[in-house]
């Protein structure tokens, strides 16, 4: 899917793991062989490195992967000759048209993965769909597996009989096709509702039971730079996310808003070299869900980061009043404004970055982590003002 595909698959990870698999993990964020990280440097890595890859974790004698399958390489044939015995779609929403084109394309190659499911000689394969995205109508015609559903309406398999979503926590009731599941979760959100509605899907695919999932769920404490809180020892709520699309941005936006008892900061931008289609959405999104906005540089690459910012732009023209727009090019001078001037009972969302530890500027890459120049900030002993 465009969201939710790392918190998913780690969620799946961890139930996996708990219940005795031996598990590899292939991701945005990190490749996982059993319990030894490595860099990962696409979502899904080409063709030879993930073959290689997968030959090791067999060498470390995993019995199980979990793999984040991107749109990139189901269109460049990436994941050509694997087999897979369970497929999910958390959503297709705007993202990637840059390569794509237009949303019909991105959605015909996330299709490949569920129209090519069945063939191959594995058993039992499964296709898990969220019935809430528009996409899964679609494609689900075209599947020759079994299928299995989760949204919110009570024809799924998978549906929320009850939620309550705090600051750091939410609160689930789930009916399933393994009895009800009542699961206090250290994730929140939601997004998040869909995310765990999905993973718990692929684990009853997968033959876990009712206690595993629970059980698992319970202790899951979360993925970095998802919804992630930031304790600084600051009067104010920071949180930090990976979202860098109108959908991510609006969901997380939506979640925190839920939160906010003063005033709902947002600190983003957009990514060159990309689609520069979302650069106005995301302003629009921002202005519409957020009392205050600081747009500022995300990953520039090569283009010019006051052109990204006047791209944004255009969708923050229609200002309404008692609403705040600033514009602040550098990202750590963007954040440590809002540290500054943010106020305790204010919610402060820091967007487009997540767990990324670096900048990806024109002539190089620099060290930049959004949560350090939060924290740095507050160990300076500067003080709010």
């Amino acid at each position: 899917g465009t969201n939710g595909k790392t918190t998913t698959t780690n969620i799946l990870r961890d139930l996996l793991t708990r219940t005795g698999h031996k598990v590899g993990l292939i991701g945005t964020i990190n490749i996982m062989i059993g319990d030894r990280k490595e860099v990962s440097h696409n979502t899904t890595p080409d063709v030879v490195d993930l073959q290689k890859t997968l030959y090791r974790m067999v060498e470390a004698h995993c019995d199980t992967c979990v793999m984040e399958v991107s749109s990139h390489a189901l269109a460049l044939d990436r994941v050509a000759g694997i087999e897979y015995d369970t497929a999910a779609l958390t959503n297709i929403t705007e993202d990637h048209l840059d390569f794509h084109k237009t949303m019909e394309n991105y959605r015909e190659a996330k299709a490949l993965l569920f129209t090519r499911l069945h063939e191959g000689i594995k058993p039992n394969k499964m296709a898990v769909f969220n019935s809430d995205d528009p996409s899964s109508a679609i494609i689900m015609p075209r599947v020759k597996t079994k299928i299995m559903t989760y949204g919110k309406g009570k024809d799924n398999d998978v549906y929320p009989l009850t939620f309550h979503v705090a600051a750091s926590h939410m609160e689930l009731n789930l009916q399933t096709p393994v009895g009800e599941m009542d699961l206090k979760l250290h994730i929140t959100g939601e997004f998040n509702v869909y995310n765990v509605m999905g993973s718990i899907c692929a684990a009853i695919a997968e033959g876990l039971t009712r206690e595993d999932i629970i059980r698992g769920l319970d202790d899951f404490a979360g993925v970095p730079g998802r919804f992630q809180l930031i304790h600084a020892g600051q009067p104010f709520t920071v949180v930090v996310d990976y979202a860098h699309t109108p959908d991510g941005l609006e969901n997380v936006l939506k979640t925190a808003r839920q939160i906010t008892k003063g005033k709902l900061w947002v600190v983003f931008g957009a990514g060159g070299d990309r689609d520069r289609k979302k650069r106005p959405i995301m302003g629009k999104i921002a202005l519409d869900l957020a009392d205050i906005a600081v747009v500022t540089s995300d990953n520039p690459r090569t283009e010019d980061p006051e052109a990204i910012i006047r791209d944004i732009e255009e969708g923050l023209k229609d200002n309404p009043e008692g609403k705040e727009i600033h514009k602040i090019t550098d990202r750590r001078e963007a954040i440590e404004y809002v540290m500054a001037h943010a106020k305790p009972d204010d919610v402060v969302m820091i967007a487009g970055k997540g767990h990324e530890n670096y900048q990806i500027l024109k002539d190089r890459t620099i060290h930049f982590d959004d949560g350090e120049v939060v924290r740095d900030f507050f160990q300076k002993g500067k003080t709010n003002a």
